[in-house]
């Protein structure tokens, strides 16, 4: 895959969210649990994060590593989302669900998860092959967003899901003009991002694509608690001579004192970094989450493309996992 192809299928992101209005349809009635649990890993495993900060008032947990957690019990939902249907960690606790009894829904586009899943006849929503996990977000979300609305705890997302679709259609060329433009503030520069609880989960969308697509380090904290902390070491850097660019992912509805926090910090730290750039979406909802994610997939592949590196390119956690194997 070209560089270019990698871009258009990145771009693809609208198109993926309307595809997947479809998923689902043939899920039976999930009963109502009284808490849902979201495994998975990497590209998978963001999507329950981003879904728990988009549903706040649901009480959803997300799991990225090989344990069932404790706290787990069968009349609870347990999603298990792998792109690939072969992440070890996601299989480890799908097994051990399995045999304690609890209800699972699966999510993936094929493996070891598929087969198990149709094995042990359970709920199964098959997403399309032949992205990278990474890239297929649009569709792990929606269709996350499907299993909810099957067990009764959201209202249908359809409306609200097509005004997204069509805001990124509408203003995809303004995005990808403000994504190139970040992209040039950013090379030879490390970012710093610096979230809000609201916007906690794209922060660290933003990260791992920063070290997936541009192979840049990227580093997080979140509002209000890097007052507490991190805001030492960076006022001791040299004025205007870190090569560090700070991004500020705010939205509409963060508290006041958040709102405040930011305003200060940035007037206290904001000489020391090289560039200073806040992201907020001109939506509310889902739509503004969805927005200011595509608008961070687009930046990261246009700075791999300013450092000339393949942006498709994981070769190093393919190694790891053939490690694994031995």
């Amino acid at each position: 895959m070209s560089n270019r192809e990698y871009l258009s299928e990145v771009k693809s992101f609208p198109s993926m969210l309307l595809s997947a209005l479809s998923y689902g349809k043939d899920l039976k009635e999930i009963k109502k649990p009284g808490a849902i649990f979201v495994a998975g890993m990497g590209g998978s495993g963001i999507s329950g994060d981003i879904v728990q900060g988009y549903l706040s008032s649901l009480p959803i947990s997300v799991i990225k590593n090989y344990d069932l957690p404790n706290n787990i019990k069968k009349t609870d939902l347990l999603v298990c989302i792998s792109y690939s249907g072969n992440t070890e960690e996601t299989l480890s606790v799908f097994k051990a669900a399995l045999n304690m009894g609890v209800n699972i829904v699966v999510i993936t586009s094929g493996g070891e998860l598929q087969e198990l899943a149709e094995k042990n006849n359970l709920p199964l929503i098959l997403v399309s092959k032949g992205l990278q996990p990474r890239s297929a977000l649009p569709y792990i979300i929606v269709s996350l967003l499907k299993i909810l609305e099957k067990a009764k705890l959201i209202s249908p997302l359809g409306g609200e899901l097509l005004e997204a679709v069509n805001y990124l259609k509408e203003n995809g060329e303004r995005l990808e003009k403000q994504a190139q433009d970040l992209a040039k503030k950013l090379k030879n520069k490390t970012p710093i991002i610096f979230a809000t609880p609201k916007t906690q989960a794209i922060g660290y969308r933003y990260k791992t694509q920063f070290n997936e697509n541009s192979k840049v380090t990227a580093h997080l904290n979140v509002f209000p608690e890097l007052n507490h902390n991190e805001i030492v070491n960076l006022s001791y850097l040299e004025k205007g001579q870190a090569k560090l660019c700070l991004l500020v992912l705010k939205d509409d509805k963060d508290h006041d004192r958040i709102k405040k926090r930011i305003e200060i910090t940035k007037s206290l730290l904001g000489g020391n970094f090289s560039c200073v750039e806040e992201l907020q979406s001109d939506q509310t909802g889902l739509c503004s989450i969805l927005s200011l994610i595509y608008l961070g997939d687009l930046v990261t592949v246009y700075l791999a493309f300013l450092y000339d590196r393949n942006p498709k390119d994981i070769a190093v956690i393919e190694k790891l996992k053939e490690e694994l194997k031995k």
